[in-house]
C-alpha cells in the first residue's frame, strides 16, 4: 500500500513539475511582453515629451511676435473693412454719377446742337447790336434794329430750329446769356464725365488696394495659423498625456502609481491660459495655450514614467524570483518523482526524498514570496501588440497574467509536500524491510556457523580418541618389549 501511494504521489509530482515548467516558460514570456510593450510606451512617451519641449521652446520664442502679429492683423482687418465700406460708398456714388450722366446725356447733346445753331446767328447779332447802337448806318428798309431783327434774324433762327421771342429788348444779352448758360451746362456735364472717369479710376485703384490688402491679410492669417496650429498640436499632445497616464494599481493593492493629473496637483488649471474670470483665453477664436502649464505637464509626465518604471520593476522582479524558484523546484521534483517511481516498483530505499524536500522547500518559498508580493493580484497585463502607433484602440487587447503561474506553484508545493511525506514513509518501510532481511540473514549465518562448529568438534574428538587409542597401543607395545628384555 505504501509503495502504491508513493507511485501515485511520484506520478503526480512528475505531472506537477511538467506543468510547473510550462508555467515558468509562459510566465517568462508574459514578463518579456510586459517589459517590451511598457518600454515601447515609455519610449514613445519620452519622444513625445521631447518633441513637446521643443515645441514649447519655439512657441515661447515666437509668442510676442505672434501677439504683435495678431494686433497688426486685427488693425488690417479693421482697415480692410473700412476700405470695403469706402469702396461700397464710392461705387454707390459712381453709380449715382453714372445715372446722372445717363439722365443728362440727351440734354447735353441737345444743348450742343442748340449752341451749334446759335453760332451762325452771332454775326447777325453783332450787326443788330451795331445797328441798335448807331455805330453803323441804318439798314435799308428798316427803321429800327428790332424791326430788322424780327424780319431778318428771327425767321433765320426759326429755320435753324431756334425760337427767339419778339419781346426781347436786349437781344445780344439774351443770346449771350443763353450761350453762357448753355456752355455752363455743357461744361458741368463734361466735368461730370471727367469726374466719372476719375471716379472709375479711383474705384479701380481702391479695388486693387483692397485686393492687395486681402492678400496681405491672407498671408498674415497663414503665418498666424502656423503658430496656432503649433499651439493646437501641443495642447492635443498634452491632453493625450493626461488621458493616457492614468493611475496604476488594483482594488486590493490600491493606487501604486498616481495619475498625471494627481501628480500635477489641485493647482493645475489645465493647458489653456485663463482670463481673470476663469474662462479660457481666446485669441482669434482659438484657445490660447499656457506654455508654462504645458512645461509642468511634461515634468509631471516624466515623473509618472519614472514612478511607473519603478513599479513595474517592483512587480516583475518578484515574479522572476518566483518563476526561478518554481523552475528549480520543478526540475528537482521531476528527478525526485522518477526516483520515487523506480523505488515504488523495486521497493528500494532511494525514493527521491532529499530532492523532494528541496523541491518542496523551494515551492513553498515561492508561494511565501508570492503571498508577500501579491501573486494573485498583479497590476500589469500582457498586450497583443507592442507598438500601438497606428493601431485602432479596439484592436488592442490586454490579458491578465499570473493565474497560470499561481496555480502551478500552489499545486507544485502541495504535491511536493505530499511526495516528501509518502517518500519518507516508503523509505522508512523499505529500510525496515532491509533491516529485517539483514537480521534474518545474520541469524541464518549464525545457525550455519554453530552447526559447522559442532561438526568440527565431533570430528576432532574422534581424531583425539583415535590418536589416544594409537597412543595406548604404542604404550602397550613398549611395555611388552620392556618386559621381554
Amino acid at each position: 500500500m505504501k509503495r502504491v501511494l508513493l507511485m501515485i504521489c511520484s506520478i503526480l509530482l512528475v505531472c506537477a513539475c511538467v506543468f510547473g515548467l510550462f508555467a515558468c516558460a509562459a510566465g517568462l514570456k508574459d514578463i518579456m511582453n510586459i517589459k517590451e510593450y511598457k518600454q515601447a510606451d515609455a519610449d514613445m512617451a519620452n519622444e513625445g515629451i521631447a518633441t513637446a519641449r521643443d515645441g514649447i521652446s519655439q512657441l515661447k520664442e515666437n509668442e510676442q511676435v505672434y501677439l504683435d502679429g495678431v494686433n497688426t492683423y486685427n488693425s488690417g482687418l479693421a482697415a480692410y473693412a473700412d476700405g470695403q465700406k469706402q469702396l461700397a460708398a464710392g461705387e454707390a456714388k459712381l453709380a449715382a454719377g453714372q445715372k446722372l450722366i445717363d439722365d443728362n446725356t440727351q440734354a447735353y447733346n441737345e444743348g450742343k446742337e442748340k449752341l451749334a445753331t446759335i453760332e451762325p446767328l452771332l454775326p447777325l447779332i453783332d450787326t443788330y447790336q451795331q445797328f441798335r447802337n448807331g455805330t453803323i448806318a441804318k439798314l435799308p428798309g428798316f427803321e429800327t434794329a428790332q424791326a430788322w431783327f424780327a424780319q431778318m434774324v428771327k425767321p433765320l433762327g426759326a429755320q435753324l430750329g431756334l425760337e427767339l421771342p419778339d419781346d426781347v429788348s436786349d437781344l445780344p444779352a439774351y443770346i449771350d446769356e443763353m450761350v453762357a448758360d448753355g456752355k455752363v451746362q455743357l461744361k458741368t456735364y463734361e466735368d461730370g464725365l471727367v469726374a466719372l472717369e476719375e471716379g472709375k479710376a479711383q474705384l479701380a485703384d481702391g479695388r486693387a488696394q483692397l485686393a492687395d490688402g486681402a492678400k496681405q491679410l491672407a498671408d498674415g492669417d497663414a503665418q498666424l495659423s502656423v503658430y496656432e496650429d503649433g499651439q493646437a498640436q501641443l495642447a492635443e499632445g498634452m491632453l493625450q498625456l493626461l488621458d493616457q497616464m492614468v493611475p496604476c494599481g488594483t482594488e486590493k493593492r490600491g493606487e501604486t502609481v498616481p495619475s498625471l493629473a494627481k501628480i500635477l496637483g489641485d493647482d493645475f488649471h489645465g493647458v489653456y491660459a485663463l482670463n481673470d474670470d476663469g474662462s479660457v483665453k481666446k485669441v482669434r477664436g482659438c484657445d490660447f495655450v499656457d506654455l508654462d502649464a504645458c512645461s509642468a505637464v511634461c515634468d509631471g509626465a516624466e515623473e509618472y514614467l519614472s514612478l511607473q518604471e519603478a513599479d513595474i520593476t517592483g512587480e516583475v522582479l518578484p515574479r522572476i524570483a518566483i518563476i526561478g524558484m518554481m523552475a528549480v523546484a520543478s526540475v528537482l521534483g521531476l528527478i525526485a518523482g522518477i526516483f520515487g517511481i523506480v523505488a515504488s516498483i523495486t521497493g528500494g530505499i532511494k525514493t527521491g526524498k532529499k530532492l523532494g524536500i528541496v523541491s518542496a522547500i523551494l515551492a513553498v518559498a515561492a508561494n511565501v514570496v508570492g503571498l508577500i508580493t501579491g501573486y494573485t493580484d498583479y497590476i500589469y497585463p500582457t498586450r497583443n501588440v507592442i507598438e500601438t502607433a497606428g493601431v485602432a484602440p479596439e484592436d488592442i487587447v490586454t490579458t491578465y497574467s499570473g493565474d497560470l503561474q499561481f496555480k502551478a506553484v500552489v499545486v507544485l508545493a502541495v504535491v511536493a509536500v505530499l511526495f516528501v511525506i509518502f517518500a519518507s514513509i516508503a523509505r522508512k518501510a523499505a529500510k525496515k524491510k532491509v533491516a529485517q532481511a539483514k537480521a534474518q540473514a545474520n541469524a541464518a549465518a549464525a545457525s550455519v556457523a554453530a552447526k559447522s562448529a559442532e561438526t568440527a568438534n565431533t570430528e576432532r574428538l574422534a581424531r583425539l580418541e583415535a590418536e589416544n587409542a594409537e597412543l595406548k597401543a604404542m604404550v602397550g607395545s613398549l611395555a611388552e618389549e620392556t618386559v621381554k628384555e
